[in-house]
């Protein structure tokens, strides 16, 4: 069994193992045990749950290089004669690397039929797992089994007879923990004598105090340097490849450390079967982006900008525009890119409702007519006496052919530009409307355009304005 830290691995294997009801030898393991005599002591400790007397019957000073082995060997003759049983071996991955698992190996080739060896870790334990798997002999569950569904988040809750929670934030926290079970736990401990539910619900991130405390002492802060300054350095991204984060990190070097990354379940999720492309976990994403903002600020400006070139480099403009914006550079984004660019890699229409949306704003500024201007990346532009200034506004969300990407780089890139001079502005779709200024609203903004951009046909026109 394994995945990232908090994903109650432990409590998982606790509850099955009473469950079954059968002997059950536990050996929780951590750095110490990275000494293979000391591992060996330890195991044989453990087992006397299953074997009594197998220490004394087992453990001898055997001369030389190989007393370990001809240890493994007599115990192994001793556990035949028990009955079925489990041996737990939990949190394996404190001896990840060490000579230990040499020794495991061993044990693993050669215990007997009647026990179950049930290891619990981070990363993927060093054994031949591909063997096991094609033996039948192997049980796999992994990250992607261990998150809580909205129907297991609603029972978990269930724990919290003080929270009282309607089905709808259940699902939100569900979604925002990506049924991470400790972000679930932490969010209810959040709760406790809260009466803003609604709220909190909407803000709940890494950034939340217990999240912080455990993802810094229990992942961030046990990894080697330059795999905290890596994962630091690329949490300015959204997904993340190889080439990508080697310019960004100038680590010739990333590619290892993706895959690094990924095997020690450090919250890395594939995007792609082929695993070229990832992305952090959200609350884990968050809490790296907060170190870097209030560690190394400077990287995390510097990461914007190269990441807006390497974009640039590979003809996607509109996630260029949004690094930029992120890096503070309201400016340089339009006259960076022709006309001739956004209308190839964006619809023409949008480019047209981007030219006259910017008009707009310039138009307003020396009319001085309003302090507000609602912006539809999907309509049109809608001034602060609702006039319409697209003349053609969408009328058929199908038609719509645009980038996600684009349509919320663009309207950031609109927000960000009018800000710089006075002028406010919202991002209006059907459904919604949402502050340009606002980064939640932002993120909420993005939601709902996936959301519009799923649907087979929406024919409304856009909002009035009189929200």
């Amino acid at each position: 069994m394994t995945g990232p830290a908090g994903s109650g691995k432990t409590v998982l294997v606790r509850d099955w193992a009473a469950v079954t009801g059968g002997p059950t030898a536990w050996l929780a393991l951590d750095p110490s045990h990275s000494d293979p005599e000391h591992f060996l002591e330890a195991l044989l400790a453990a087992l006397e749950e299953v074997a009594p007397g197998l220490h004394d019957a087992t453990w001898r000073n055997d001369p030389g290089d190989h007393a370990a082995d001809h240890a493994v060997v007599r115990a192994i003759d001793h556990l035949r004669t028990a009955p079925p049983s489990v041996v737990v071996l939990d949190d394996l991955h404190t001896v990840d690397r060490s000579p230990t698992t040499a020794l495991l190996a061993r044990l693993v080739e050669v215990i007997p039929e009647n026990l179950t060896l049930v290891v619990c870790s981070r990363t993927d334990p060093p054994l031949p797992l591909h063997r096991f798997r094609l033996a039948g002999e192997l049980v796999e569950l992994r990250e992607s089994d261990l998150r809580f569904d909205a129907d297991e988040a609603a029972l978990f809750f269930e724990r919290f007879p003080q929270l009282t929670l309607e089905e709808h934030h259940v699902e939100r926290l569900a979604e925002r923990t990506e049924g991470w079970v400790a972000g679930l736990q932490f969010a209810a401990l959040s709760l406790a004598g809260r009466d803003d539910t609604d709220a909190f619900v909407e803000r709940f991130a890494g950034s939340d105090r217990h999240v912080a405390d455990f993802l810094l002492d229990e992942v961030l802060d046990r990894q080697p340097d330059h795999v905290r300054d890596f994962l630091l350095a690329t949490s300015v991204l959204d997904r993340v490849c190889a080439p990508l984060c080697e310019h960004v990190t100038g680590r010739p070097d990333a590619a290892d450390l993706l895959r690094r990354i990924e095997h020690d379940h450090l919250f890395l999720l594939p995007l792609d079967r082929d695993r070229d492309w990832f992305r952090y976990h959200h609350l884990f994403g968050q809490l790296l982006r907060r170190e870097l903002r209030m560690t190394r600020p400077e990287l995390e400006r510097q990461g914007h900008e190269r990441a807006a070139v390497w974009y640039a480099a590979h003809d996607q403009p509109d996630l260029a525009i949004d690094h930029l914006l992120d890096a503070g550079d309201a400016f340089s984004p339009f006259e960076s890119y022709p006309l001739e660019v956004w209308r190839r890699t964006i619809d023409v229409n949008l480019t047209g409702t981007f030219l006259v949306a910017r008009e707009a704003g310039r138009a307003l500024l020396e009319s001085g007519g309003g302090s507000l201007v609602t912006v539809s990346s999907i309509y049109g532009v809608v001034g602060p006496d609702h006039r319409i200034y697209d003349d053609q506004p969408f009328k058929s969300f199908p038609g719509y052919s645009a980038s996600k990407a684009g349509v919320i780089g663009l309207t950031r890139w609109l927000a960000t530009w009018w800000a710089r001079k006075g002028i406010r502005v919202n991002c209006v779709v059907p459904g919604g409307v949402f502050d340009g200024h606002d980064p939640d609203d932002m993120a909420n903004f993005a939601l709902r355009v996936r959301e519009l951009d799923s649907q087979p046909e929406y024919d409304d026109q856009p909002d009035d304005g009189d929200d």
